[in-house]
């Protein structure tokens, strides 16, 4: 860098030609020029005159931008005056009837415009700066315009419309020359500023000390002024926020590489499950193999038992044929001897009347054994029924009787419409029904409570998560709203109350404006079998604590989670439309809205208690973001519904034994009430009867020998016949039985050969053998009596081991579904670390048979996507990040590095102004290592986050990167999250502390002074410090270099007041230091110091006030300046003479 200062040329650079201004503050409807010519000049005249408005007008025109122009700084008071109450023409203040009023030379702002224009020069250029204002309703509107024509108000500005049409002849009047324009039309403030910075090649901080300069006071810290007005703001923020960006890529490529191994620290478990029912599924088909064989297996080996049975029977039943033969013909043979003999007795007359006699006593007998039949039925029903058993006629009779009473007395106990056991048990059933719908609904909402930490209903959370999945939100992003109000802890009492209160209104979901267009087509477009209220979130400022807050209303009883996005809006709501009070029932009376502890609610003039059980059950609270208490009470409430299902079962038993009891009982008193006479039950009257019969036979049989002889053999005979018939009977029955077992056994084995048809082409040795082995204890033995319990037994066992292993299959299809789920919808630590989760999921179906889906999305994590995001981490890490971090903290000690230079480039200037005369000294600035803590530890942090690049080659250890990429991301994120902490320790400027010293001239090593503040310097020791400095700033900002020579540097300055309060001496240094540095100079004084400025300047511009309303301002020479002060003293002498 070049030195500040020159000996030679006082024309080079950018120097004020002339200013005009129209209808600025007391210049009114005229326009008002003055002309430096490019030279140091003095503007003069009595207080109130007019000065400092017509300098803030150039201070307006080169200071646009409003943060950093103050006007009416030469004061030292802090400024009434604005842009709009100069273009308004504000002169003074006056009162009326209505109070204080301000006076204005312009009053109708439709017809007030404001123009003011100043024109540069340097040796070969002219930059014209203009800037009009004017009214659109009540707002001012302003233009900036900058032209390389010498423009002028009269010429090139009027007529001035607001339409902008004086702009359009502007720039038809000076077109573009060649590719330049030449009138340039700025937007706004700052793009206008940067234009004339450029222009006049000016630093950053240019503009704000010309501002300064025009109030010019002492420096005050010396530290803080070189930090903030001699040393430029570096572009730190810019390439801060480029870097930023790079992390941000470096960021998402982390995310990335997290999200995927979180999704493969979720899915390896479904996989590695998903192998388990893959284990019992092939189980399960080695048993239906089993299964499907053993028929198959068991039919042939009967098959052959059969075959072998049947060949045995075929035997045994030849045999007992030809016995059945030979027997019958013996009988028949017996049966003609026996007709013989009972012909031969017959045609006897005393036979004749045995004969007779022995049919009678046939028939009786006969008519006996059916009674005795019948009472031993009867007994067997009378035992049955509880009555006594073999009853003489009497108890028959009143047995009858009591058995028609007790069958009223159970049908009445069976059938009754009010008590009946049929209508108890339908009763019992219908309530067990409703029980069990009840259990299962609560089953559900378990399950569901058990998934989330809400007290939300189950499906109404169902028609949300069906939202969330359309949409791609996370649950925080869409909540209910009773998932961020609780019931204080310490107002239990209150909580039923409250609940009923907040009810409907916590079921609602919260929606924000990003998703509000998705839900509403998805609740359209859908039947969401349910109902659900949402509301539309528009982010606001609710100015919550401008709402008084009311004595025990609902609001001072419930805490809202505050980490929510949505608290400030729930809070506002609650205030606003559920203000309850809660009261007791006198206070009631008291309130428009209130509550009681009991549940009563008060709405203006409406009233609402509900009691129904379901409403004052806990089980129904819907407030809250922790569920523990509601699963322990749904817990409770299910254990409740079993034992009410059980005890109804138990009920339900007993009424179906009971009712099974009483209907047999019925049905044996049906069976004893069928008979209905005595005499069928009376044998005793028939054995009296035989008994005399019999004894008629024996006396005729004892008087007849031949008839004895012939009888003998009869009943020898008979009883031959008999034996014999009884043996043909067995024989008989033999035979049948073996003609049945056969048709049996040939039965089963066309069953056995139907079974096997099918398979006939197939070879099961294989499959046989694996059965055999399998069940090699069960088959040791295997016969054909044991055969089919053997087939039922294994058939039995597989089936079992079906059952188990299905059993199995549904416990791990029910795990790897739960692992399936975990994936699809993870907890809240997941999804809001990674907010987009679902919509990789949400497509994804909650069906094992699926399950493959994961395990692609698996696969093609771990075999590729997560190598892809490791080596873009590693890419952006390496290649780009470190770089840009390297580039950073390079950029920050270059900085560093050049501060020092710039300080260093001015000291060299400095060296060549003599400070002070006697002794000779001058001024050097030095810059100290500054390093409090937050410097301190920025630094650290700076140079902490290099990896160890060797180390990492040489191990491949990813925990090295990852390191390197963690203590980046604090650093960057450090400096994002506090703004005010980056501002500081990035700005080199802090990093330094800075003095200046006064030197001996004749030995630079020894040192007269150290000046840090001025606050305890004389006060010309102050102001020549502070011009010294000022101008050191001014030179440095503006662009001077050592020779003055450069053209295009800015030389421009107006010091208001500077001789005001200062010596001769300090006045002459500060004009003696302007000289120096090849400035020009607009020195605004009284007009009774103008002969400190003489040498200096080289025209005088007065200001004076006419009627004390309108400013005038002309030029003048300095000699008819001085006449002309001179005649205004001595009138005003004459005046006061």
């Amino acid at each position: 860098m070049y030195s500040l200062f020159s000996t030679q040329s006082s024309e080079a650079g950018y120097r004020l030609h002339y200013v005009e201004v129209f209808n600025w503050g007391t210049f009114d409807k005229e326009i008002f020029r003055i002309s430096p010519g490019c030279n140091t000049t003095l503007l003069t005249g009595a207080n109130r005159s007019g000065k400092t408005t017509f300098i803030e007008a150039l201070l307006t025109l080169l200071v646009p931008e409003k943060r950093m122009r103050f006007y009416n700084l030469a004061s030292g008071q802090k400024s009434e005056r604005n842009e709009e109450s100069y273009v308004l023409g504000e002169y003074g203040d006056a009162e009326n009837e209505t109070g204080k009023v301000t006076l204005r030379l312009r009053e109708d702002k439709s017809k007030t415009y404001s123009v003011i224009l100043a024109v540069f020069k340097n040796e070969e250029k002219v930059v014209t700066l203009v800037q009009t204002r004017w009214f659109a309703g009540s707002e001012m509107k302003r233009s900036y315009l900058l032209s390389y024509k010498p423009l002028a108000i009269k010429e090139d500005i009027l007529p001035f419309d607001a339409n902008g049409n004086w702009k359009k002849l502007l720039k038809k009047k000076y077109p573009k020359s060649g590719t330049k324009e030449l009138v340039l039309d700025f937007d706004g403030p700052s793009k206008y500023a940067e234009a004339l910075k450029k222009v006049f090649g000016m630093r950053d901080k240019a503009l704000t000390l010309f501002s300064q300069m025009i109030g010019l006071k002492v420096l005050g810290n010396l530290d803080e002024f070189i930090r903030k007005n001699m040393l430029e703001e570096s572009n730190v923020e810019e390439q801060f926020q480029n870097l930023r960006g790079n992390y941000q890529k470096l960021l998402d490529a982390h995310k990335e590489m997290q999200k995927a191994e979180a999704q493969l620290e979720l899915l390896k478990p479904v996989k590695a499950k998903a192998e388990e029912p893959t284990s019992v599924k092939n189980e399960l088909l080695k048993l239906d193999s089993l299964k499907d064989t053993s028929p198959i297996f068991f039919a042939t080996h009967k098959r052959n038992f059969l075959v072998a049975e049947i060949e045995k029977g075929d035997e045994e039943l030849k045999r007992v044929s030809e016995k059945v033969k030979e027997i019958q013909i013996e009988l028949s043979n017996d049966r003609e001897k026996e007709k013989e003999l009972d012909a031969s007795i017959r045609n006897d007359a005393t036979g004749q009347q045995i004969q007779q006699l022995e049919k009678e006593i046939k028939g009786k007998g006969k008519e006996q054994e059916k009674r005795e039949e019948k009472l031993k039925k009867y007994n067997k029903t009378a035992g049955e029924v509880n009555f006594s058993e073999s009853p003489d006629e009497t108890l028959f009779v009143e047995q009858i009787q009591k058995a028609k009473d007790r069958g009223k007395e159970i049908d009445s106990e069976l059938n009754d419409k009010e008590t009946g056991i049929k209508i108890k048990w339908s009763d019992l059933r219908n309530a067990n029904k409703k029980l069990n719908e009840e259990y299962d609904e609560k089953s559900k909402d378990l399950e569901s409570l058990m998934k989330q930490k809400n007290n939300i209903p189950r499906r109404v959370l169902e028609i949300r998560q069906e939202i969330l999945s359309y949409t791609g939100a996370t649950e925080k992003q869409i909540p209910f709203i009773g998932e961020l109000i609780q019931v204080s802890p310490s107002e239990g009492d209150w909580e039923s109350s409250i609940e009923k209160v907040l009810h409907n209104f916590a079921l609602r979901l919260i929606v924000p404006e990003k998703y509000y267009k998705q839900v509403n087509e998805y609740v359209n477009d859908n039947n969401i079998r349910g109902r659900i209220i949402y509301h539309r979130y528009r982010k606001e400022i609710y100015l919550n604590e401008f709402i008084p807050d009311v004595e025990n209303s609902i609001y001072t009883k419930v805490e809202i989670k505050r980490d929510s996005d949505y608290a400030d809006w729930i809070e506002y709501q609650i205030k606003k439309s559920y203000d309850y009070v809660c009261t007791d029932k006198i206070g009631l009376q008291s309130f428009s809205k209130a509550v009681t502890q009991q549940g009563l609610i008060k709405n203006d003039s409406r009233h609402e208690k509900d009691d129904r059980p379901h409403i004052l059950t806990r089980e129904n609270y819907v407030l809250g973001w922790d569920n523990k208490e509601k699963i322990k009470i749904t817990k409770e409430a299910l254990g409740e519904l079993n034992k009410l299902i059980k005890q109804n079962n138990d009920q339900i038993t007993l009424l179906d034994k009971r009712q099974k009891r009483l209907e047999q009982e019925s049905q044996d008193l049906v069976s004893f009430l069928a008979y209905e006479l005595f005499s069928e039950i009376d044998w005793k009257a028939i054995s009296f009867e035989i008994k005399s019969l019999q004894e008629k036979k024996t006396a005729l049989e004892e008087s007849s020998n031949k008839i004895k002889e012939l009888k003998n053999q009869l009943v020898a005979i008979q009883k031959k016949i008999v034996d014999d018939d009884k043996a043909e009977k067995d024989l008989s029955r033999q035979q049948w039985t073996l003609e049945d077992s056969r048709k049996t056994l040939v039965g089963q084995l066309e069953t056995c050969d139907n079974i096997l048809e099918p398979h006939k082409e197939f070879d099961f040795t294989e499959k046989f053998e694996v059965l055999k082995t399998k069940f090699k204890k069960e088959l040791a033995y295997l016969a054909f009596a044991n055969i089919d319990d053997k087939e039922i037994e294994i058939s039995e066992t597989i089936l079992s081991n079906i059952g188990a292993a299905e059993k199995n299959k549904n416990v791990l299809g029910n795990q790897l579904l739960a692992l399936m789920f975990e994936y699809k919808r993870p907890g809240d630590s997941i999804t809001q670390k990674f907010t987009d989760w679902s919509s990789s999921t949400f497509k994804l179906a909650e069906n094992i048979d699926y399950v493959n889906d994961y395990i692609e999305i698996h696969d093609r994590i771990e075999g590729q996507e997560l190598i892809e995001h490791k080596n873009r981490f590693k890419k952006y890490l390496n290649e780009d990040m470190i770089t840009q971090m390297t580039s950073f903290s390079a950029l920050l000690e270059t900085q560093e590095e050049n501060i020092r230079e710039s300080i260093e480039d001015l000291n060299q200037s400095l060296r060549r102004i003599k400070f002070r005369s006697n002794p000779h000294t001058f001024i050097k600035l030095y810059a100290i290592p500054f390093n409090p803590k937050s410097i301190h530890d920025f630094k650290i942090m700076l140079k902490g986050w290099k990896p160890n690049q060797a180390e990492y080659e040489r191990t491949r250890e990813e925990s090295i990167l990852e390191n390197s990429f963690l203590k980046i991301k604090e650093l960057i994120d450090e400096l994002t999250k506090n703004e005010g902490w980056r501002k500081e320790v990035t700005d080199v400027r802090n990093w330094l502390r800075f003095t200046a010293k006064e030197h001996y001239d004749e030995d630079e090593k020894r040192i007269l002074r150290v000046y840090e503040n001025t606050g305890k310097l004389s006060s010309g020791e102050q102001a020549q410090i502070t011009y010294t400095i000022m101008g050191a700033a001014i030179a440095y900002q503006y662009g001077i270099l050592k020779d003055g020579m450069n053209t295009n540097s800015f030389r421009f300055i107006c010091v208001d007041e500077a001789f005001a309060k200062q010596d001769e001496d300090m006045s002459a240094y500060l004009m003696d230091l302007v000289k120096k540095l090849n400035l020009q100079a607009i020195i605004i004084t009284p007009d009774d110091k103008i002969q400190i400025a003489e040498p200096y300047i080289s025209a005088v511009h007065i200001v004076h006030r006419e009627n004390n309303r309108n400013s005038r301002i002309f030029d003048t020479t300095i000699e008819q300046a001085k006449k002309r002060i001179e005649e205004n003293k001595l009138a005003a002498s004459d005046y006061s003479s």
